[in-house]
């Protein structure tokens, strides 16, 4: 059994914790649950199944980058020199867990795994990260380790120096794209990211989260990432031409278009960390309304500027 510890964010959804568990106590005697403030306390119910597993309640739901933030002072790590985080709906083996780790050095400050969707068929990430629509066979993965430009938060190796020395996880994303920051800086003070072609994580894909709560946090957080220079595939690389991206709302889909607009809003007005509560429908719409007006105009001004002052080809 690997003695490699497994850190494990859990914010409900136990029945599936509890069945990847059974999985993944197999392979790891050093596995760690920490709960993000679950509506059910689950310790007693761990300890009789899993002796083994170690259970940390914390006292509220501080999201991704605050419940492992919070877990890594709090858990006794003198003894390791990595971890390996992993998501709740997400399963790994001891051999690929063993490659990341060993990818790891003084230079790299994080190597990830191959994400696999959970039958295994299709890629998710392997370096780049490819829709549900794209069908990438596992057969095209290359087996060597390559740099990156962020690992995939579902399953990847920590280096605790690295940890240490960049410093913690950035808690107003709160849920999404904390790990692509956290590379982003690491890459910024001279460190390197991997992915470890060897290094396969079967993902079950957003197993405890609705697809408006992602709708909602991916658009808002965009902000943060333009902010801080965090590089976010397919997204634009100016604050005008996001907005105007995520103008364009879900069709079809009223509560993923609320959920959009409402995070599109957030982000402007700069309100971060956990979600607040809903803006009044009325209000929302309105202010959606304001920001085509104001900001379409700006960008069409914006990109034929650009255009006129390209340099014509000589003939």
């Amino acid at each position: 059994m690997d003695a490699t510890p497994i850190l494990i964010l859990v914010y409900n959804g136990w029945d599936m914790v509890l069945s990847n568990l059974n999985m993944l106590s197999c392979d790891f005697f050093n596995i760690f649950i920490i709960d993000n403030n679950s509506q059910r306390d689950m310790a007693n119910e761990i300890r009789l199944m899993f002796p083994n597993v170690n259970y940390l309640r914390l006292d509220q739901n501080y999201g991704w980058a605050g419940g492992y933030n919070r877990a890594l002072q709090k858990i006794s790590l003198e003894n390791n020199t990595s971890v390996f985080i992993l998501n709740s709906d997400a399963v790994v083996n001891a051999e690929s867990v063993r490659s990341a780790v060993d990818g790891l050095n003084e230079h790299v400050a994080a190597v990830g795994s191959v994400i696999l969707e959970d039958d295994g068929n299709i890629i998710a990430y392997d370096g780049n990260f490819y829709l549900p629509c794209t069908k990438k066979s596992p057969n095209e993965i290359n087996p060597d380790r390559l740099p990156v430009r962020s690992v995939h938060g579902a399953g990847f190796a920590l280096s605790l120096d690295a940890y240490r020395a960049i410093g913690p996880f950035y808690e107003p994303y709160f849920l999404y794209h904390e790990e692509a920051d956290w590379c982003s800086e690491a890459q910024k003070k001279g460190y390197e990211i991997l992915v470890d072609g060897k290094s396969l994580c079967y993902h079950k894909g957003g197993g405890s989260i609705s697809s408006e709560i992602q709708e909602y946090y991916m658009t808002r957080n965009t902000f943060i990432a333009l902010k801080r220079g965090t590089y976010l595939v397919g997204v634009p690389n100016t604050w005008l031409g996001f907005v105007v991206q995520g103008l364009k709302m879900p069709k079809g889909n009223e509560q993923l278009a609320a959920a959009r607009a409402s995070g599109l809003l957030d982000g402007v007005f700069g309100r971060f960390g956990k979600r607040r509560s809903s803006w009044n429908p009325v209000i929302r719409n309105t202010l959606i309304l304001a920001l085509k007006i104001l900001v379409l105009p700006a960008h069409v001004i914006f990109r034929l500027t650009n255009l006129m002052k390209k340099p014509r080809k000589q003939h």
